[in-house]
């Protein structure tokens, strides 16, 4: 036996036969392209409509605890209550942006976020505003001002450290608080 003969035997086939093997390999795999990429298509959007099926219409991830951040005591229990989140549903569901609505509206809340965190809870985290100035209305009510000039609570008596400042119109203004701060 040859060399070349043993090369041949060794190598497997070679020359016109070789070509046509790969030829018809490469041919199969491109009539199969289009096959599995629709196959991996239809299984991607399967998958997709699986999560969504579970995280909007499903009970597999309901709403069923609230954690408030920031808050504490009777705080908590009062952001609780104002958010008024929709307990019980699919968790995904929950409309953020109105539970935030509603904190807001309190106005003894300068920042309020609201997130979810799987697979069951609802997180807000609020920053409470700071009485920077007491303004006496009546002899009996104190408006508590933010810095920012936004009276944002009514109490009888101030707390301990806000200076309270007698009203000069009925409206208080940003630069009005800081004006009296300064002053003071």
């Amino acid at each position: 036996m040859s060399v070349k003969e043993a090369t041949r035997t060794a190598a497997g086939r070679t020359g016109l036969s070789s070509a046509r093997s790969r030829f018809e390999r490469r041919a199969a795999a491109a009539r199969r392209r289009p096959a599995l990429l629709w196959g991996s298509a239809v299984g991607l959007l399967l998958v997709a409509g699986l999560v969504a099926w579970l995280g909007w219409f499903s009970s597999v991830m309901p709403a069923s605890d609230v954690t408030v951040e920031g808050a504490t005591g009777a705080g908590a229990t009062q952001v609780r209550s104002v958010a008024k989140v929709p307990l019980g549903g699919a968790l995904l569901r929950v409309d953020t942006d109105a539970v935030a609505g509603r904190i807001l509206a309190d106005r003894r809340w300068k920042n309020v976020s609201v997130s979810r965190s799987l697979p069951h809870t609802v997180v807000i985290r609020v920053t409470p505003r700071v009485a920077a100035l007491g303004i006496r209305r009546t002899a009996s009510t104190i408006d508590l001002v933010d810095a920012d000039g936004l009276a944002f609570r009514t109490v009888n008596k101030a707390p301990a450290g806000v200076p309270v400042v007698q009203a000069g119109g009925a409206k208080v203004s940003p630069t009005g608080v800081q004006a009296a701060l300064e002053a003071l």
